[in-house]
Formats: structure tokens, C-alpha cells, sequence
């Protein structure tokens, strides 16, 4: 997915929502997302990667006992 919104394929570009979801799949230990949710960051100023941050809190709390 955060590969989806950071190059815009199949939806429009959204870096927060990149940053979001690499966020998460590197919590996970998937491979390369820590380097990418990285590299997105980058790209963030400091309101974006703050709520981007945030997002990826309330995700874990309201899905924690699903996966």
C-alpha cells in the first residue's frame, strides 16, 4: 500500500498515507519498509510526519487484536 501512495499507481499520490503504511508494515518486520518509511519521511515536513505518526497509533490501538 505505501508503495501505492507514494508513486500515485492506481490512487492519488499521498506521501502521509505512504509514510503511514510503510510505518506499519516495518512494525511488522516486513522487508525494506524501515528504508522506505525513511526515505518518505524525508519528503514530510514536520505536520505531516507528525500526523502520519499519529495515524499509525490509532491503527495499532483499533487493530491490535486482530493481527
Amino acid at each position: 500500500m505505501g508503495h501505492f501512495y507514494e508513486t500515485g499507481t492506481h490512487v492519488e499520490t499521498d506521501l502521509v498515507r505512504a509514510h503511514l503504511w510503510f510505518s506499519l508494515a516495518a512494525s511488522y518486520s516486513i522487508k525494506e519498509s524501515a528504508e522506505s518509511k525513511d526515505r518518505v519521511a524525508r519528503q514530510l515536513n514536520e505536520t505531516e510526519l507528525k500526523e502520519s505518526q499519529h495515524r499509525v497509533e490509532m491503527w495499532k490501538k483499533i487493530f491490535q487484536n486482530v493481527f
